[in-house]
């Protein structure tokens, strides 16, 4: 399949985020962990040129299909140039809403990005900050989740000290995770990637968004079919039609009681429990939102002796961990999945 050509667009220079850190495992746990599926990990061979070094620069997307690269034009100069004490963790490649941004790690920890020269760098940066939930202090729920005195959970916390919750468009959460059902998170990329190039808005040369509800909702279902979704291409086009019939706002799920947005989610086609839960907690940041997948059942059954049925797990989950339930799962999930090297598969099923 085609790639989301993020080479051939003009970047600027790298810019600090201020007040954003990360270890690189929870750099990468948070952008190409499950929670969202528009973000590539570009590895390169060798250490990136400084600013104005010119000749081939051997990056490739990781995880999708092979392609080859074009060689990097001798001018302008090498776009994206270090900051700082330059960059010594992954580098990620990503699109949400109309936004198209190159992250990294510099060697502190701090969090680089690069955005298309010429765009509004305040806006980028505001929206950003918004999809990395800058705003939310996340000292003060790891401090709330240690003074349960749970070893699991702070076994966890000490493995992911800086592990997040993204904060990604409503309406990018509804569509991507329909498409989850029973595929890998490599899998799910390419549909989410074919819809984008088949059914979005262009952003720049090669990256296209997230289509709509009313492209999908009005696109033949054949087109749909074609971005590799199976049974869950009807699933897809079922539940945008309703979404568009209905003038649901997608961002009103941040706002909605929680009992309210659930149950308008269980009512579309194809979302039942754990997808439902997983568009609260990744698309309208509900942390009371507890999505039990196939690790998460083997880790509670297995940490705390739950019974092995999803609602009963979901329940002891909301009485032990209240409202930072969503983010006690994404450390357990992250912890016992990345510690299980022997039985674990390689990438989450959804």
């Amino acid at each position: 399949m085609a790639l989301p050509k993020w080479e051939n667009i003009d970047w600027a220079d790298f810019k600090k985020l201020s007040g954003l850190f990360f270890t690189p495992p929870d750099f990468a746990e948070t952008l190409d962990g499950g929670q969202a599926f528009r973000w590539h990990k570009i590895s390169n061979k060798h250490n990136a040129p400084a600013h104005g070094e010119v000749g081939k620069f051997p990056l490739k997307i990781s995880g999708l299909a092979a392609m080859p690269l074009p060689e990097i034009a001798p001018a302008p100069p090498f776009q994206g140039g270090r900051v700082g004490d330059g960059s010594s963790g992954p580098e990620y490649f990503g699109v949400f809403g109309r936004y198209a941004v190159r992250a990294r790690l510099a060697k502190n920890g701090t969090v680089e990005v690069s955005f298309p020269r010429g765009a509004d760098s305040k806006k980028y940066t505001a929206a950003i900050k918004n999809y990395f939930d800058c705003t939310r202090d996340y000292s003060a729920l790891r401090g709330k989740l240690n003074l349960l005195q749970d070893p699991h959970l702070c076994r966890a916390l000490e493995a992911y000290p800086t592990l997040r919750i993204l904060r990604q468009p409503a309406s990018e959460a509804v569509v991507s995770f329909i498409c989850s059902s029973s595929k890998r998170i490599v899998q799910i990329k390419q549909c989410v990637e074919l819809l984008s190039q088949r059914l979005g808005e262009k952003i720049a040369d090669g990256v296209f968004a997230l289509p709509t509800f009313d492209a999908i909702a009005a696109a033949p279902i054949e087109e749909i079919s074609a971005c590799k979704l199976g049974f869950r291409a009807d699933y897809l086009k079922r539940a945008a039609q309703k979404i568009v019939l209905d003038k649901f706002e997608a961002e009103s799920l941040r706002d909605m009681p929680y009992r309210e947005a659930k149950k308008y989610l269980l009512s579309l086609r194809g979302v039942g429990e754990k997808i439902a839960d997983c568009i609260l907690l990744f698309g309208a940041a509900r942390f009371q939102a507890f999505p039990v997948d196939t690790w998460i059942r083997q880790a509670m059954t297995k940490l705390y002796s739950t019974p092995n049925s999803p609602d009963a797990i979901r329940e002891f989950a909301a009485r032990k961990f209240a409202g930072n339930a969503g983010f006690a799962q994404q450390l357990i999930f992250a912890n016992i999945r990345n510690s299980s090297k022997q039985s674990a598969p390689k990438k989450r099923q959804k």
